[in-house]
């Protein structure tokens, strides 16, 4: 199976935060494409893009487990 590509976006104000992610979401079987800060900052909940139109199911619900 591919793995699947994701790229983590950081809208916190955590400096580093999304490197720390990309690193575990990698260590769990995705593939990082790209990680860096947000355009806006302060969010309060994770959200999640799915542009597979749904043909990973699995992946996502792994991805949302995280």
């Amino acid at each position: 199976m591919l793995k699947s590509k994701i790229e983590v976006k950081n809208g916190t104000l955590r400096t580093g935060f999304a490197a720390q992610m990309a690193a575990n979401l990698e260590k769990s079987g995705f593939e990082v494409k790209n990680f860096g800060n947000a355009v806006r900052r302060g969010y309060e909940e994770t959200i999640i893009y799915d542009l597979t139109q749904g043909r990973k199911q699995d992946e996502l619900r792994k991805l949302q487990r995280l």
